[in-house]
């Protein structure tokens, strides 16, 4: 399974719940393996963000890589990390009920903020470190003052039937959302989540997370479980829509049962249902995604451990375990 992407310049690195954080390089029609710069089972890296010349990697400590793999600091975490995002030259990180801020280069501990009980799963921190946003149990979005260090605002996207939002900071300081329910990308009031205005109708139906490149002009969408639309903000369009296919009909099939029937041989021919067991998610549900500088390379990671890169310029997609996945494309 692909826990996290980031992406540095031509540069992929991949957390993989096997404890592995890999590089790759998009090289015209294969993902090329650079290096592995993290391996640890036991400790795995759970969340990546690109710095301006490498990488950082949370799980029960924060690292910091060189594009060529060198590690560069280390910094101890108060728990294990879910979240991490870099601004500038300081890195925030979600870990033991805490978010916290680390200095590049060297990692040094600058400040600690708490949060509200809950799991959270995504977290923003606006350009001029003053707010951060931390999404709880896939719904619920607090919204922190980080130099006042107090809570702003707890909120959820209205609807009885909503079971997952996404909030991120646009580039002038406003909250734009996406929320399973849509088939847009919004804009929401800070304070509250009532949504204000519409940033563009999307292609298919979001489900998030959103994920935006550094200048936060370009912001991926998930689309369905598999797909991911690229939206470009400034003027703002679909710039390219990636749809891998992976999973083929049997295993969307198989997939859709919540439990499946097992049996148990009673005499040669002849069965008797015995029990059931879960059924699994499709290969296809993706995990991870990322969007590099300029909105050039859209990655998309999975549970089935593929990862997905696209050129978003020439149209090429291109998988790890299947290599070119169909003809060059443009959006």
């Amino acid at each position: 399974m692909i826990l996290d992407l980031a992406i540095c310049g031509d540069v992929v690195a991949s957390a993989e719940s096997d404890g592995r954080v890999r590089t790759w390089r998009l090289d015209g029609s294969k993902l090329e393996a650079l290096a592995t710069i993290h391996e640890s089972a036991k400790k795995p890296i759970a969340a990546l963000a690109a710095t301006q010349a490498g990488f950082v990697g949370a799980g029960d400590s924060l690292v910091s890589w060189s594009l060529e793999g060198e590690v560069l600091a280390r910094a101890k975490l108060p728990g294990v990390a879910t979240n991490v995002v870099v601004r500038g030259d300081l890195v925030f990180v979600v870990a033991g009920g805490k978010l916290l801020s680390f200095a590049l280069p060297k990692l040094d501990a600058k400040g600690e903020w708490s949060l509200s009980e809950g799991a959270p799963c995504e977290l923003d921190v606006d350009d001029a470190c003053a707010r951060a946003l931390v999404v709880r149990d896939k719904k619920q979005v607090e919204l922190i003052d980080l130099k006042k260090k107090k809570r702003l605002a707890d909120w959820t996207r209205k609807g009885s039937k909503v079971e997952s939002a996404s909030a991120r900071f646009a580039r002038d300081g406003r909250v734009m959302s996406a929320c399973q329910r849509d088939m847009r990308l919004s804009w929401v009031k800070d304070l509250t989540g009532r949504i204000t205005g519409e940033i563009l109708w999307l292609e298919g139906f979001s489900n998030g997370p959103i994920a935006l490149d550094r200048a936060r002009a370009f912001a991926a969408v998930g689309s369905g479980r598999e797909d991911v639309e690229l939206v470009g903000l400034d003027s703002p369009h679909t710039r390219f829509f990636l749809d891998p296919r992976i999973t083929n009909a049997g295993t969307k099939s198989l997939a859709s049962l919540e439990r499946i029937p097992t049996f148990k041989e009673l005499a040669p021919g002849f069965y008797a249902r015995h029990g059931s067991v879960a059924a699994p998610p499709e290969p296809s549900t993706r995990s991870a995604m990322a969007v590099g500088d300029g909105g050039r390379l859209l990655a998309a990671g999975f549970i089935s451990g593929d990862i997905v890169v696209a050129d978003t310029e020439s149209g090429a997609v291109v998988s790890t375990e299947r290599g070119v996945l169909g003809e060059t494309r443009l959006k």
